[in-house]
């Protein structure tokens, strides 16, 4: 039997309401909202800076990158070129294959013997002339070190005088907490030697860490008409 348009708009009023009852409504609360959004957030990165300062990217002006103990480890080398160019922003140039004299620069800077960058030493200058003659003549031994520091751009200024690129501080051993030591040692060709001794304790208030490295070779060809070997000694504690 058909109904008029009145009861069949009452009916259908009636169904949506029988509807609305039964049909269970998802509200999501911020908790839920901010909880949601933390997990699709990625955690920050975190960079020690020289003065021992632990800094988020917001904080930190500029860009830095830190290359730990165990990155070291992995790498097993003696050239800190080797090591630096995992760094984005940094470029470099091999002299003698060995990483003796390195030239490093930062976002575009000249390379020539890192003479455009700051090279520091746990946050000390290690250039002979730093202001009047900045070319890396000295260059601590890689093998030392526990980690190394490249800070890029406005993130370089406090730490001078070459503050247009960057700088690159590396960082010496620490003093462990209980005694410990280590040694190393690998010879190869054309009289290639090289050796690493570490060794440190803390006994109350007082402690100590000592590092000594020797690297050697003959070279791998001789000098013309004079002769003589081409190689190299070289020792750093």
């Amino acid at each position: 039997m058909p109904c008029s348009p009145t009861a069949a708009r009452t009916r259908l009023l009636a169904l949506f309401a029988a509807t609305a009852l039964v049909t269970p409504v998802f509200a999501e609360t911020p908790a839920a909202k901010d909880a949601a959004r933390q997990k699709s957030l990625l955690p920050p990165l975190q960079v020690t800076i020289t003065d021992g300062i632990t800094a988020t990217p917001a904080r930190l002006p500029g860009s830095g990158a830190r290359i730990d103990a165990k990155t070291l480890q992995q790498t097993n080398t003696t050239d800190p070129l080797r090591v630096l160019r995992r760094v984005p922003g940094v470029n470099v140039q091999e002299e003698d294959g060995f990483g003796l004299r390195p030239n490093i620069g930062l976002r575009g800077s000249r390379i020539d013997r890192s003479a455009d960058i700051t090279l520091m030493e746990d946050g000390v200058l290690i250039a002979p002339a730093p202001y009047a003659a900045p070319a890396a003549y000295y260059f601590p031994r890689i093998e030392r070190m526990q980690g190394i520091e490249v800070l890029k751009g406005t993130s370089s200024i406090k730490y001078g005088p070459r503050t247009t690129s960057g700088a690159v501080n590396l960082l010496s051993s620490d003093v462990p907490d209980y005694f410990t030591g280590r040694a190393q040692a690998g010879v190869g060709s054309y009289g290639g030697l090289r050796s690493a001794v570490n060794l440190g304790t803390t006994y109350e208030n007082w402690g100590f860490v000592a590092d000594h490295t020797v690297t050697k070779s003959d070279g791998f060809k001789d000098i013309d008409f004079t002769g003589g070997e081409t190689g190299f000694l070289a020792q750093d504690s």
